[in-house]
């Protein structure tokens, strides 16, 4: 893989006695995913994909939306050889092992047992993604599982809390188990499917129809089956005078020693994922040269399930007082701007989503001020999408918006904006 990185600034006045509270550099890190040297970037044979699929069968899911689900799987089982994984997990007041995760050597009978699933009672999301987790670690090969979790409902008997399911998701992503979530109709709850596509660094996919849900699964296992690059994790080592790092997008970032590592899960040839961080400067005592820290990305190929890194170590330059004003690298300020944005969306639709209906609004008030304001400052090619941002947050920004608004149309909205949201903070190239 290439690792490249680049300054808001080229130089930074970080002097003790000139210092501001926010006069930190905006780092921009470029991830792209390129063979190492002696690998093909066509293998005659693609690697083997592993994917256990924990399936909602309670009784929302009746008619349309389970039954587009399950001809999905069974398109899914057509196309998979015997060096492929399988495994289906259901759940509804209960939790049913209906394909034990293992090679796909008898499609037929994998076929059969994916259209005998029916729709049943009530929500225990939680104790079905756990099994399914368990399903995906019983495979044990090394890396690359991807557990997709499919719903149409809220969480509503055993664990429902997020946090503690993004924990247990989290605790999987370290064993090479990424977690994708496909939210189908407008019944679902966002904010859980968000915080476990996240804690799992894999997709979030909306479906707001039957149909639409056939499609999400198709891509996810697209992407799956294109992946060459496995448990992508990328760790940022801080110098000394460095006093914190703060990644703007909204991926799963656990502290390391002297640092902080981030999972971006599987990537493709030729994927390119762009991290933006800020990184807080300790005042400097005198003006040179001054590291800002080592970054190292770690991976599995799966070509042949090698380990393999890269790896950078990033400078600056403290100015004196008498030096000229520093420059600016724009695109870099475009990128961070964007995801600064991103995040505000998202603490905006968390209000929206918890029915504080007055604060959601404020929060899209200041989102679209904030757009504007960034849309003046950055090249051509952020500003569009800027301005987008900010014509859509002034629409938001009105609390008799959502009065008036039909529930469906607002479910909708909220689902849409989320997904599209996560999307593309985590997985923008």
């Amino acid at each position: 893989m290439k690792l490249s990185t680049h300054l808001s600034r080229d130089r930074f006045d970080w002097m003790q006695d000139s210092l501001r509270r926010r006069d930190h550099a905006v780092m921009l890190v470029r991830v792209a995913g390129t063979l190492p040297e002696g690998y093909a970037a066509r293998p005659t044979d693609r690697a083997a994909s592993h994917l256990v699929v924990v399936l909602d069968r309670s009784g929302s899911m009746s008619g349309g939306r389970l039954e587009h689900a399950k001809r999905a799987l069974v398109d899914v089982v057509g196309r998979l050889s015997p060096d492929d994984s399988f495994g289906l997990v259901t759940f509804d007041n209960r939790v049913e092992v209906v394909v034990p995760a293992g090679p796909v050597t008898d499609p037929a009978a994998v076929i059969r047992h994916i259209e005998g699933v029916h729709a049943g009672g009530s929500t225990d999301l939680g104790a079905g993604l756990v099994r399914g987790l368990e399903e995906a670690r019983r495979l044990d090969v090394g890396a690359g599982v991807r557990v997709l979790l499919v719903s149409d409902g809220h969480a509503n008997v055993g664990v429902t809390d997020p946090e503690a399911l993004g924990g247990r998701v989290g605790a999987m992503r370290a064993r090479g188990i990424t977690t994708s979530t496909l939210g189908v109709g407008l019944g679902y709850d966002e904010t859980l499917l968000s915080t476990i596509a996240r804690a799992g660094a894999g997709n979030e996919h909306f479906a707001a129809e039957a149909d639409a849900a056939a499609a999400a699964i198709g891509e996810e296992c697209g992407e799956l089956a294109a992946q060459r690059f496995l448990s992508v994790r990328l760790t940022i080592a801080a110098a000394s005078g460095i006093r914190g790092l703060d990644v703007v997008n909204d991926l799963p970032v656990v502290p390391v020693p002297g640092g902080i590592q981030v999972d971006l899960g599987s990537m493709r040839v030729d994927e390119t994922r762009s991290l933006v961080v800020e990184c807080a400067p300790h005042p400097a005592t005198r003006p040179g040269r001054r590291k800002i820290g080592k970054l190292r990305v770690d991976y599995v190929l799966a070509d042949d399930l090698s380990d393999q890194h890269t790896s950078t170590t990033v400078w600056t330059h403290v100015s004196r007082p008498d030096e000229r004003e520093a420059g600016s690298d724009r695109q870099v300020l475009g990128e961070w701007y964007v995801q600064r944005v991103l995040r505000r969306r998202r603490k905006a639709l968390a209000l929206l989503a918890r029915g504080d209906d007055v604060r959601a609004a404020r929060e899209f008030a200041k989102l679209a001020t904030l757009a504007h304001s960034a849309a003046a400052k950055v090249p051509a090619a952020f500003r569009a999408e800027l301005l987008r941002e900010a014509q859509e947050a002034e629409r938001m920004a009105e609390p008799e918006l959502f009065l008036a608004m039909a529930p469906d149309d607002r479910q909708f909205i909220s689902k849409n904006m989320t997904a599209d949201g996560g999307r593309r903070s985590r997985r923008r190239s």
